[in-house]
């Protein structure tokens, strides 16, 4: 099974994330997301005995309610050559500090993730038109959005032809 765990995000959020989208030319190759998630760690293909070790896990998390609020969007993996871009949230040292107590729970099950950078993915860029003028996009768009995170979620991501499905197989 093919399994992360992330920050779900309310309709309200995911409905201006849309509209982000939207401003984007079509002319451009790029995968728009449909189900936007913030990512905390990547587990990656796992066998069920590996899942219900990390289910038991992650039970033994209580996480203080906290509140996020969208950022400015970015790009991976730099601007000369890009392939994701993305929406950030802050304060950005609660999101960190949530996802360093998941890395501990795990660190012998899995690597930790030196390079964490929380981040909601928008779409994978397979080719642009005109980078200067996404780039220049990206510098104007201001979204804001606040929301509250009280929970997070193991979820497993089947990948189709038409995209990822992700189902929630717990909430934490």
């Amino acid at each position: 099974m093919r399994i992360f765990i992330a920050i779900e995000l309310p309709d309200r959020i995911k409905e201006k994330l849309k509209n982000v989208q939207k401003e984007f030319s079509r002319e451009d190759d790029i995968n728009f997301v449909k189900d936007y998630h913030l990512t905390l760690k990547f587990l990656g293909e796992i066998s069920s005995t590996k899942l219900k070790r990390v289910r038991e896990r992650l039970k033994t998390i209580i996480i203080k309610p906290f509140d996020l609020h969208l950022s400015k969007l970015g790009v991976f993996p730099d601007m000369k050559f890009i392939q994701v871009f993305w929406i950030g949230a802050e304060p950005e040292n609660k999101i960190k500090k949530l996802q360093e107590r998941i890395d501990s729970k795990l660190i012998d099950i899995f690597k930790r993730d030196k390079n964490f950078k929380g981040h909601i993915t928008l779409g994978r860029v397979k080719k642009l038109n005109d980078r200067d003028k996404f780039l220049d996009k990206i510098k104007q768009i201001q979204i804001n959005g606040k929301f509250n995170v009280k929970n997070f979620y193991l979820i497993q991501s089947e990948l189709t032809s038409s995209g990822p499905v992700y189902t929630i197989l717990e909430k934490y």
